[in-house]
């Protein structure tokens, strides 16, 4: 495929991502009265990295689908130990926290900074350019957000909400520029490490804290919703920042 072709590719993968990630706004919204950040954030994330498994499991080992995809090198521990901490247990918990404090359109405002963000540790501290298309591109995205969002009367301030929903952009903008590093490798196996580190790490630190697991009903959506709001959808991005 021409470079062009990769590019084109690479945005709708791009785009897929970030439609799965956005519709879990409003469900993660109706789960936190059930349970609290840390809980649902552990859940959402096991839920990614228990369904990659099962879906890894039934499609690569059973069925005569090849895979072709680099292995995880002893380098790449480092790397993914950044991802799993910044993108996994503290951006989202960070934007759980957000949530609760701040009204959703306040918080879809506030999360359009991953972009920005991104493009800036980018530039300065991993010595990507962008061209002009690409600022112009980035400029759009940023302004449509925002005004397709604003809803006069509606956006309630928190500044500890605010600083929470910041922070949690910050955390995946470092996440977004770690896994570009590690974008040539397996995007499932890289996503089910990030899934499960994080999960398993976050839900120890639920219970440790005296929360309990919520009633079937919950616990059920919540890992499914992990599965494709944040499993498939961690796995498209990876593909998009290959291409």
């Amino acid at each position: 495929m021409t470079a062009a072709g990769n590019r084109t590719r690479g945005g709708l993968y791009g785009l897929a991502a970030a439609a799965l990630f956005g519709i879990s706004l409003p469900f993660t919204k109706l789960l936190l009265p059930e349970s609290g950040p840390l809980l649902i954030a552990g859940l959402l994330y096991l839920g990614a990295g228990i369904g990659l498994w099962g879906v890894e499991l039934v499609v690569y080992r059973h069925s005569k689908v090849a895979r072709r995809e680099a292995p995880i090198q002893p380098t790449d521990r480092w790397l993914l130990a950044g991802i799993v901490v910044a993108g996994g247990i503290l951006g989202p918990v960070l934007m759980l926290w957000g949530l609760q404090r701040l009204s959703a359109v306040a918080s879809s405002l506030l999360l359009n900074l991953e972009a920005p963000l991104t493009i800036a540790l980018a530039i300065l501290f991993f010595r990507e350019h962008l061209d002009r298309r690409e600022v112009l591109g980035a400029i759009v995205i940023i302004g449509a957000a925002a005004v397709l969002n604003y809803h006069p009367g509606t956006v309630r301030t928190d500044w500890l909400g605010f600083v929470a929903i910041v922070g949690a952009c910050l955390c995946w903008a470092i996440d977004n520029n770690l896994s570009q590093r590690v974008s040539l490798r397996d995007p499932i196996v890289v996503t089910r490490i990030k899934t499960l580190g994080a999960g398993a790490c976050t839900l120890s630190l639920a219970m440790l804290t005296g929360q309990s697991l919520p009633r079937p009903s919950i616990l059920i959506a919540a890992l499914v919703l992990g599965l494709f709001s944040y499993g498939l959808s961690f796995v498209l991005d990876m593909q998009a920042l290959r291409l």
